[in-house]
């Protein structure tokens, strides 16, 4: 028996094309961004039932693709992830399709922009895969590293999907800060 292609996976569509990224990452709260800018190309693949998302970003070097599918059966969104600056192999990401408004701070600058899906992961803690002194910032990190304690094994991550128009998505990154969630990563995709 054939998978089916759900509403679901129709809204992993909604991202299929050529797009201009720019990319900005933050070492620490409220610390200024490095700025770079690369491509993104985004198929879908096995008759709408999967996409692969590739991303090149030249002026970082990085590099990286992945793979994402509705899992009907648990009711979730699935994406392997693997990048050049990664040294954990490949991610393994859980997401939901939560249409909603966007964060107060995307709609201040985008009225009309929707939340359309929300990921989670966990990396480790001392993963290559975020900027440097980000992980400096995650509140338990800081507590065990204060306390004399090892430093935890890992820490979650969170990615945040947000539809500007067709033509314009900004995927946001989050991991735990002092006083909150922290945006460690900034993707902004115009189509090109």
């Amino acid at each position: 028996m054939d998978a089916k292609v759900t509403e679901v996976h129709k809204g992993l569509h909604d991202f299929a094309g050529h797009w201009k990224l720019e990319q900005k990452q933050w070492s620490a709260p409220n610390a200024k961004p490095a700025t770079h800018h690369g491509t993104t190309e985004y198929t879908v693949i096995l008759n709408g039932l999967a996409a692969v998302m590739n991303v090149d970003v030249p002026s970082s070097g990085f590099k990286g693709t992945g793979l994402l599918t509705y899992n009907m059966k648990e009711g979730h969104l699935d994406m392997a992830w693997i990048d050049t600056i990664s040294d954990q192999g490949i991610v393994i990401m859980s997401g939901l399709a939560e249409r909603a408004p966007a964060s107060a701070t995307i709609r201040a600058a985008h009225a009309h922009a929707t939340q359309e899906r929300s990921w989670t992961t966990v990396v480790r803690a001392e993963s290559a895969c975020l900027p440097r002194n980000a992980l400096a910032a995650a509140s338990h990190v800081n507590v065990a590293r204060t306390a004399g304690a090892p430093a935890p094994e890992s820490v979650s991550m969170r990615l945040v999907e947000n539809k500007i128009s067709d033509d314009h998505w900004i995927l946001d990154f989050y991991v735990p800060g002092p006083e909150g969630e922290f945006l460690v990563q900034q993707n902004s995709f115009t189509r090109a």
